[in-house]
């Protein structure tokens, strides 16, 4: 491989990465601007787009609670997610089988595993209904997806 071709697939590579750090930064923005927004307005953001449980009109909640945070009686905050990621990241390693997938699911256990707790009820004020059903849809977004996770491939590398 001719070292323009290198250049090229590195500056491919650092464009693709900027661009997902810049919508991570834009991502992190947004939440702080939305909890700042709502801490000046006494958390008035909660009750009309957090999720309130067993209530139909409350539903909409399910797309605006991850922007939230503040209360106990509403369903708000990113926990939900977390607890998502948590149930595909450890379901994901089981299914792949591969070394990075089993790795990752490993680690994640051993230095997450007390998170499983948060999926009982018994503290006041946490939403462990949240927890639950984000474990559970990242089990199962886990099962859904199934596609192999590649190892990047090294170029002009000889390995001998």
């Amino acid at each position: 491989m001719t070292s323009t071709v290198a250049n090229m697939m590195n500056r491919d590579h650092m464009r693709a990465f900027f661009r997902r750090a810049a919508g991570l930064v834009a991502f992190v923005a947004l939440l702080w601007a939305v909890h700042l927004l709502n801490w000046i307005i006494g958390y008035g953001l909660n009750p009309a787009f957090g999720l309130i449980p067993r209530y139909l009109g409350g539903l909409d909640g399910v797309i605006a609670m991850p922007l939230l945070h503040g209360s106990s009686a509403i369903h708000i905050g990113a926990s939900g997610l977390v607890f998502g990621w948590f149930g595909f990241l450890v379901v994901r390693g089981l299914v792949d089988r591969s070394p990075i997938t089993l790795g990752a699911a490993l680690l994640v256990g051993v230095l997450y595993g007390s998170l499983l707790w948060g999926v009982l009820p018994g503290q006041p004020g946490v939403s462990w209904e949240a927890h639950l059903f984000g474990a559970i849809a990242g089990a199962a977004a886990a099962l859904l997806v199934r596609t192999r996770v590649h190892a990047p491939r090294l170029g002009d590398v000889d390995l001998e």
